[in-house]
């Protein structure tokens, strides 16, 4: 019954400290957002992953996770500054209400929280962690927040269309915003007002700023129609087009130039692939040369069947994939021959607990199956 105990105090709403417990728990539902805690300064290789059951979850490379449940809505999206360490997150029931909250990193407490009127697209934090950027659905629905406030600091009413994309450069003076109407947006964070914008492909997905060295930030990769568009994040031009089956594709923040690039994973129907379009053929695609074929690192195999992966991302040598029934994949990348098997690193150790009552001795636990009794 011990771990019947951690589990109810793992569901009780936190109030000055959030309970937490180490455990291969899965998520309940769906896993909505992965985050790597790697940056190019940093071998951090710590995973955060967020979900459907309002718990963002730290992943080690232990393969065990400190969960906490930060809401009693669906989390949807995550960021972390850069700085400061704080954790944002997207709260939503799906229907009317729409919270960005910020979280200690290290107490997961709340500093703050802001309603807002529309769905939440993206959120992010600016390079030196002063600025918090929300995109909205809503028209001219751009905002720049205090990012240790949450004050607005500016609705960005001359930047049009749902933007799934908002990030800076070191010096913060400036972010670069993609919105789907096909307009790639350089914002002036210093006079708070556009000072260039650019044609794009419109209606792109799964949005990323990337490139390390001398090409820090060059490019911006994004998905439509299970095509992979690979764009100058300095003009908006498309360099390149790969072909992927439902692909979910992510970049590498490893200081390692043979790591660098973008990756994607590609349904094959009853195998995967993890695919690289690496440094040098980024190289040869700005200079105007044709696109070569990814390199394709492993075929793999594993997923439990009536499941489908939901998000990827990589930190050092770990790709982690997140499904839509809450587990949670890890493999390395390394380049393997043979078609490769995967295994889930969470398994569903405990019930959810609904209700909790108690007479003079005795608790009863209400799970959706049974009701359990306990001592104190």
């Amino acid at each position: 019954m011990k771990k019947l105990i951690n589990i109810v105090l793992l569901f009780l709403s936190f109030s000055l400290y959030s309970q937490t417990i180490a455990s291969t728990q899965s998520h309940e539902g769906k896993v909505n957002a992965l985050l790597s805690s790697e940056t190019e300064s940093s071998s951090d290789d710590s995973f955060y992953s967020v979900g459907n059951d309002g718990f963002i979850i730290k992943w080690t490379s232990d393969g065990m996770g400190d969960h906490y449940q930060v809401s009693d809505l669906q989390v949807r999206l995550v960021a972390k500054n850069p700085v400061y360490g704080d954790i944002a997150v997207y709260e939503t029931d799906g229907v009317s209400n729409h919270r960005l909250t910020v979280i200690d990193s290290k107490t997961y407490t709340k500093k703050f929280s802001k309603k807002f009127a529309n769905s939440i697209v993206s959120i992010s934090f600016s390079a030196k962690g002063k600025y918090l950027f929300a995109g909205t659905t809503a028209v001219n629905g751009t905002f720049v927040l205090n990012a240790r406030t949450g004050t607005v600091i500016k609705k960005a009413t001359d930047v049009s269309g749902i933007v799934p994309l908002i990030l800076t450069g070191d010096s913060e003076k400036t972010a670069v915003m993609y919105s789907k109407s096909g307009t790639l947006y350089y914002y002036d964070l210093i006079g708070m007002k556009v000072k260039a914008k650019f044609s794009a492909p419109s209606s792109l997905n799964q949005l990323t700023l990337f490139g390390t060295g001398n090409f820090k930030n060059r490019f911006i990769a994004g998905e439509k129609n299970n095509t992979i568009f690979i764009l100058d994040a300095t003009s908006g031009k498309t360099l390149a087009q790969y072909q992927a089956n439902s692909p979910l594709i992510f970049a590498s923040k490893s200081s390692h130039e043979d790591k660098q690039g973008l990756y994607f994973i590609s349904d094959g129907g009853k195998n995967f692939s993890l695919q690289l379009v690496d440094q040098e053929s980024l190289k040869k695609i700005l200079t105007g040369k044709s696109a070569v074929s990814p390199l394709i690192i492993k075929n793999f195999t594993g997923l439990k069947s009536r499941d489908k992966f939901t998000c990827a991302a990589k930190n050092a040598e770990t790709v982690m994939l997140g499904t839509q029934n809450g587990a949670l994949y890890s493999m390395t990348d390394i380049p393997e021959s043979e078609l490769y098997s995967i295994f889930a690193i969470t398994e569903n150790m405990y019930q959810k607990i609904y209700d909790i009552d108690s007479d003079e001795s005795l608790f009863y636990l209400l799970t959706q199956n049974a009701i359990f009794k306990t001592s104190y």
